[in-house]
């Protein structure tokens, strides 16, 4: 229990703790180690091995053939890096017939299980070559040993030039280790927000973060995604999964030399999604493309692979990685309007899903059996993210411009608002008809606002009433993708004071539903306790001014600022105003000449700071922001333009950007006399 005599101490000590953590949690975050990658060729070579069974009928050290079947194991090899977390093999192949491989390491204590590793193809499609690859995700692997079963298909079946590689990309950035103020404090995105990627910076590429200058990109409109795993120790468990991405890119842009990492995207267990293939996001999003990987030989055109950071042919695939993976694909599929459920034709005449697993396209057993059946899922799940992520593309928006952000307004106060939105989307926006699209009240959507007394409804605060803000097409009812619209609408304030934040996004009513990309479109408005508005001095303190027909004659008008708010000139701008009603045109008003009026209904800003107000006024016009306790003066230059009679002309303050101050009655009584 905590004493009433103590809950203050205890609450500022909770507070500071929170704070402290918070700091020390964005310290450690900002120290991330920089990459560090080291990379060692451990054997090229069938010379140190021996042949187990079978005949090897190739004739030097670097080559093995068989006509029939032969086995081969290597000698266990130094990797000379203790803390190796990747071994890659590459090698070519010749003939026709089947090759299993299996690899195992050792930590410096035991040796692994032997791991059968896919002997597959992958590569660029611009590389020709007979060429075979796989890898294994490890830890501490110091040494590393592996064997192949070759089976002829008829007639010879080889492979030659062996490449033993081994990488230790452990030392760099770890992403995925949050402080412990943003894992309590972080929160949780929306289902429909865009998934978060951990960018090649972020995950630690050396020096390409934002280029490939040894890999061209090629880009194309996608119409498939392949689902691969990258094979690793049989528990799945890793320090760091950043670290994985590191070697996997090491391995492919250097040990293969390709340039740079050949999937586009990987996740891991915990579903976090790292970027891999780089590409020029503002050109592909222009031009709706998809960069080229080399992940699927002869398939890289029109595709991307997902790789799964994990052997599942014998773990299990998490929950967070199958949703992810579902995500990514949905997310990037929805631009094409592609159905992850749905099937096409291949280049060789197969039906194919458009969502899909490796094997699919080629002889291996990529993504592992566990994955593999979870693919059904995975499809129907990017389905429903597709969905959503479609509307996003229907109906997107980005924001150009607004009115002033912060805005104090007393009880009864009104304030002109407007917002311009560009429609980014793939739909027309309408303002008559179905659906139509309105501004409506958000965090949470359909909130009733405190300020909506001059809206469509409670929570529809305008539909937009004119294109580019008023620019060259104004009042027109439809707003094409890539044109902007103006939303303009008057806030009201209530009586009672505080400050309050107004969220506001599109919503298609009608048919279309919610935009859904929140960009927290905001207001703050602050409405004070009612001040009072005094009117201390007029030079022509008689009750009616006389005027000759198109004669022109001035009154200074003297007021107290009595509230606890300055009274600024320029931006947001204290004016004398036309009311009964408010922002009536005057006739009396000077258009012409010396000292017009501001506007039809805007009489008089500041003109200076009165400093004496016996006899004349004595005035500093260099001052012009009039501070609580101050007055200032407004001139009001009137016309004899109405036709001979009396006049009653009323006026009160307003604060441009701000509101209305409450009504004073203060008024003139006009003779035009002929």
């Amino acid at each position: 229990m905590i004493r009433n005599g103590h809950k203050k101490w205890y609450l500022g000590t909770l507070a500071g703790a929170v704070l402290l953590l918070g700091a020390v949690g964005l310290y450690l975050d900002s120290r991330q180690p920089t990459t560090e990658i080291k990379s060692q060729a451990v054997t090229k070579s069938f010379e140190s091995g021996k042949v187990v069974s079978g005949a090897d009928r190739a004739p030097g050290p670097t080559t093995l053939a068989t006509r029939s079947e032969l086995k081969y194991e290597s000698k266990p090899a130094e990797t000379k890096l203790p803390k190796a977390n990747l071994i890659g093999l590459s090698w070519d192949r010749h003939g026709v017939g089947e090759s299993e491989l299996e690899i195992r390491t050792h930590d410096g204590r035991r040796w692994s299980e032997w791991l059968e590793l896919d002997a597959d193809g992958d590569k660029r499609d611009t590389n020709s070559e007979a060429f075979n690859n796989a890898v294994l995700l490890t830890e501490n692997a110091r040494r590393a040993q592996y064997r192949f079963r070759l089976k002829s298909g008829g007639g010879t079946l080889a492979i030659s030039n062996p490449k033993l590689v081994a990488i230790d990309a452990t030392t760099g950035p770890n992403p995925a280790r949050r402080s412990l103020v943003s894992r309590v404090f972080g929160g949780r995105a929306s289902a429909t927000s865009n998934p978060r990627i951990y960018s090649r910076s972020e995950w630690g590429i050396p020096k390409e973060a934002n280029g490939t200058p040894r890999w061209t990109p090629r880009y194309w409109k996608l119409k498939r995604v392949m689902v691969h795993h990258t094979v690793s120790n049989a528990t799945n468990t890793f320090s760091s999964s950043a670290a994985n991405v590191r070697a996997i890119w090491d391995y492919h842009a250097n040990s293969l030399g390709w340039g740079d990492i050949g999937y586009n995207y990987l996740v891991d267990q915990g579903g976090r999604i790292f970027q891999g293939r780089y590409y020029n996001k503002f050109y592909a999003t222009s031009n709706k493309v998809e960069v080229e990987g080399g992940h699927t030989y002869a398939y890289n055109d029109r595709s991307i692979g997902v790789a799964a950071l994990g052997n599942f042919q014998t773990g299990s695939p998490s929950g967070s990685l199958n949703e992810n993976i579902a995500k990514i694909v949905g997310y990037k599929i929805a631009p094409y309007g592609l159905g992850a459920t749905a099937r096409y034709t291949d280049e060789i005449g197969r039906s194919q899903y458009r969502v899909g697993a490796h094997r699919n396209y080629t002889q291996t057993a990529c993504p592992g059996n566990n994955l593999y059946a979870k693919m059904g899922a995975i499809r129907n799940r990017a389905q429903t993210y597709r969905n959503a992520y479609r509307a996003q593309y229907d109906w997107d928006y980005a924001f150009v411009t607004k009115s002033s952000h912060y805005v104090n307004l007393y009880p009864g106060g009104t304030a002109a608002f407007y917002i311009d939105l560009k429609n980014t989307g793939t739909r027309t926006w309408n303002n008559t008809g179905t659906p139509v699209v309105h501004l409506g009240t958000d965090r949470p959507k359909d909130r009733t606002s405190r300020f909506s007394a001059a809206w469509i409804s409670r929570n529809r605060a305008a539909t937009f009433n004119d294109q580019s803000g008023g620019g060259t097409d104004a009042n027109v009812n439809t707003i094409q993708p890539g044109e902007t619209a103006r939303f303009s609408f008057t806030v009201t304030a209530p009586a009672g004071s505080g400050t309050w934040k107004e969220y506001f996004r599109p919503v298609a009513d009608g048919g279309g539903g919610w935009f859904p990309r929140d960009l927290g479109i905001n207001w703050s408005i602050t409405v004070p306790p009612a001040r009072k508005f005094s009117i201390m001095k007029t030079v022509y303190s008689q009750s009616q001014f006389s005027l000759e027909r198109n004669a022109v004659m001035n009154a200074k008008v003297a007021i107290k600022n009595t509230g606890s708010m300055t009274w600024p000139a320029t931006v947001n701008p204290v004016r004398l105003a036309t009311t009964h009603p408010r922002d009536r045109t005057s006739a009396f008003r000077t258009m012409d000449g010396v000292d017009p009026w501001l506007s039809g209904n805007r009489a008089s800003g500041i003109d200076g700071t009165v400093t004496d107000l016996a006899g004349s006024m004595t005035i500093d016009p260099d001052d012009k922001t009039i501070e609580p306790g101050e007055t200032g003066l407004f001139t009001v230059y009137l016309t004899g333009r109405p036709a001979p009679g009396y006049y009653r002309e009323f006026f009160s303050l307003v604060q441009d950007g701000g509101g209305w101050f409450p009504d004073p009655g203060y008024n003139m009584y006009l003779r035009v006399i002929p």
